[in-house]
């Protein structure tokens, strides 16, 4: 996957809609993510937001920055999102 920033964000909430419309738990593979700008951050706390009381968005082993990322903005107390850096 490499980068998600304003490039390519519009296609990640694009899935993210569409999989958050049917409700349950979604898992995002992030290992294989070295970068994510604001854009890409806002995508998965709106998807997050979106699916809370019906499922959630599972943000599985991100790369260090992304997780520093993740951690400095406390994703992990968003609605509807869980980290899991396994």
């Amino acid at each position: 996957m490499g980068e998600v920033d304003l490039s390519n964000a519009s296609q990640l909430s694009d899935v993210l809609l569409r999989a958050v419309q049917g409700g349950g738990d979604i898992t995002l593979d992030l290992s294989g993510v070295t970068f994510m700008d604001s854009t890409a951050i806002q995508v998965l706390l709106k998807a997050g937001k979106r699916i809370e009381g019906r499922g959630r968005l599972v943000l599985y082993h991100p790369g260090s920055l992304v997780q520093n990322v993740l951690k400095l903005i406390k994703a992990d107390l968003m609605p509807g999102l869980e980290i899991v850096e396994e």
